[in-house]
Formats: C-alpha cells, sequence, structure tokens
C-alpha cells in the first residue's frame, strides 16, 4: 500500500474539516465588511487557523519529512491559537 493510500482516510477528513471552515470564515469574514464588528474579525480568523492552517501545516510538515509528533504538535498549535482567537472574539465588545 503506497503512502498516499494510507493517507486517503486523513486526507477525505481534512478536506470536510477544511470545507467546512472555509465556508464558516467567509460568513465571519463577510458579516465583518459589512459590520466592522472586531468580534467577527478574529471569529473569522480562528475557523481560519482551526481548519485551513492545521490542515496545510499537518501535510506540510509531513511531506516535509518530520515525524507523526511534530506534524500533530504543530497542527495542534494552530488548532490552539484558533480556539484563543474564537474565544477573544467572543469576549470582545462590538466595534
Amino acid at each position: 500500500m503506497s503512502e498516499l493510500e494510507e493517507l486517503a482516510p486523513m486526507i477525505a477528513l481534512w478536506a470536510i474539516v477544511v470545507v467546512l471552515g472555509v465556508v464558516v470564515s467567509y460568513y465571519g469574514f463577510r458579516n465583518y465588511v459589512r459590520t466592522r464588528e472586531r468580534s467577527m474579525a478574529f471569529l473569522a480568523t480562528g475557523f481560519v487557523l482551526i481548519s485551513g492552517a492545521a490542515a496545510l501545516t499537518w501535510f506540510g510538515l509531513y511531506f516535509a519529512g518530520m515525524n507523526l509528533f511534530q506534524c500533530e504538535l504543530g497542527s495542534t498549535g494552530l488548532t490552539a491559537t484558533g480556539f484563543g482567537a474564537i474565544l477573544y472574539s467572543l469576549r470582545t465588545k462590538a466595534g
């Protein structure tokens, strides 16, 4: 079994996460442009970090030759940062 065949289920799941993250982020940024509420910008940024950036980091590190621990560490770090941005968005007053 080739390396890509072994990664196929993970690639499929990450693809779903990225697509959903892009949709949520799109609506968040669209709402930010309309209302100029900083909280919406941080909410959308958080979802970008949780979905797209985490996926790109995992696969980027993996294909750069890093081990699975390093891939997961990088991805989890961006996920934690994304959740921090979302938490900040929920604590920020509009405006």
